[in-house]
């Protein structure tokens, strides 16, 4: 079962590197710089993980509660989330000239 959600989480990931590599047919980034962002990516995910657990314990995740459903979602997950991904592409790739 574990080896299935690695699967599906991996695979939109896979599948969006290699629409980048088929659409820039011209200008076409290093193909290490990608797998570098895919992994920097990948492993970005465990300090959210520890983010979005601290907000899970300090009771942001009450299902019984609307208010805390909706700041746990947009706070804890989103916002942690994509600004993770967000400081990955601002230190790796942006700082690149190829890119």
């Amino acid at each position: 079962m574990y080896i299935l959600l690695l699967v599906l989480a991996v695979i939109p990931g896979l599948l969006i590197s290699y629409y980048i590599i088929r659409l820039d047919k011209y200008d076409r980034e290093p193909r290490l710089h990608l797998l570098l962002n895919f992994v920097a990516g990948m492993l970005v995910t465990f300090p959210v993980l520890v983010v979005e657990r601290a907000a899970a314990r300090a009771g942001w995740d009450q299902p019984d509660h609307v208010g805390a459903t909706i700041a746990f979602a947009f706070i804890a997950v989103a916002l942690v989330e994509e600004g993770a991904k967000l400081l990955i592409l601002l230190i790796y790739p942006y700082s690149l000239r190829k890119f």
